[in-house]
């Protein structure tokens, strides 16, 4: 899916994998082929491409502005906190359940049901995470103190500041995820494989224009903003959709992800506490501690969606609905 986080993975024209309208029949057997796939992964890879290019200009307008100074760990540390409740509310959602499903739903001729299911959980979505964003707002200082132990005050109410910046992007980044998964299982990759460079350059535009101004808060803000952005550029590609308010808890469908999502969600859940700890350690070694972490981290990540993520989205969908077909000769 979208890299949400400020990793350095994280229009165009219509395409001939991408319909123009959200209720026309689903695609004939000849998607599911290699050709469909190598044209999905491409169209991917170049989002991937794309964004990971304007992930290190991101990377480089930061240092240009901020170094690697107590700051920019105040603001990694903050900026890590949507990304962490993404991770656990959605990110791991999506690949383990979302696509699967909604893949699933997609191979049918009526849509009523894939859009019931979209309806269902942009409903639920917006909720529990308003409900999130809330809860941490009102506890930045503890969030802030587990996770930036190591801080003096001034830099800890730095980190809480722009924690309460940045907090919100989390529900912004969880409905264009959802988006995503809806459109990449219609095999409309192009929407959601450049919405995540569009994430990217709003942060280096709002960091350029805002830096001088409002300092290191330039860029939660622009994180802020890229993730908002993300929402509004994957909904035309929906449009006619029958997307409606349905919260309903008790939804057959809801069950069913959630019982495909537990046993992926204790492998995040670890590897989320071990990041923040590793974030807690390091500052303790001095106010640019994580800072001087992060930089190489986004380094060595860099090449990581520019193949390897690209294929798999590509391909996931497919291998859904020969899933759910149960075609095991086209599935492998």
């Amino acid at each position: 899916m979208t890299a949400p986080s400020e990793t350095l993975v994280t229009e165009i024209p219509a395409n001939p994998i991408m319909p123009d309208r959200p209720d026309q029949p689903a695609a004939p057997d000849s998607a599911h082929s290699g050709a469909a796939i190598t044209r999905a992964a491409t169209i991917v890879s170049l989002g991937n491409v794309l964004s990971s290019g304007l992930g290190l200009v991101r990377e480089t307008v930061k240092s240009h502005f901020f170094g690697a100074s107590g700051f920019v760990s105040a603001y990694n540390v903050a900026a890590y906190v949507p990304s962490m409740l993404y991770d656990l509310l959605v990110g791991g959602l999506v690949s383990s359940a979302l696509v699967p499903m909604f893949s699933e739903l997609a191979a049918k001729k009526d849509r009523s049901e894939l859009w019931r299911l979209l309806s269902l959980l942009l409903s639920v979505a917006v909720v529990f995470l308003s409900l999130a964003v809330l809860a941490i707002e009102f506890f930045a200082p503890q969030v802030a103190r587990f996770m930036a132990g190591g801080f003096d005050e001034p830099l800890l109410q730095t980190t809480i500041d722009l924690m309460r910046l940045t907090v919100p992007a989390v529900l912004f980044l969880s409905l264009s995820s959802v988006l995503s998964g809806v459109l990449y299982a219609l095999k409309r990759f192009a929407f959601p494989a450049f919405s995540a460079p569009l994430y990217n350059a709003s942060m280096i535009v709002v960091a350029i224009i805002l830096a001088d101004r409002f300092g290191i808060a330039a860029m939660a803000l622009g994180l802020l903003t890229g993730s908002i952005l993300q929402v509004a550029f994957q909904l035309p590609a929906l449009r006619g959709a029958a997307i409606r308010w349905h919260f309903d808890l008790n939804d057959p469908a809801l069950r069913k992800m959630l019982r495909l999502y537990i046993p992926v969600l204790g492998g995040l859940i670890i590897g989320q506490v071990a990041i923040a700890l590793s974030l807690n350690l390091a500052s303790r070694t001095g106010a640019s501690g994580i800072a001087l972490m992060d930089y190489p981290t986004r380094l060595i990540q860099f090449p990581l969606g520019l193949i390897v993520s690209a294929v798999s989205i590509a391909i996931l969908p497919s291998l859904s609905r020969h899933a759910a077909l149960n075609s095991t000769a086209d599935f492998k």
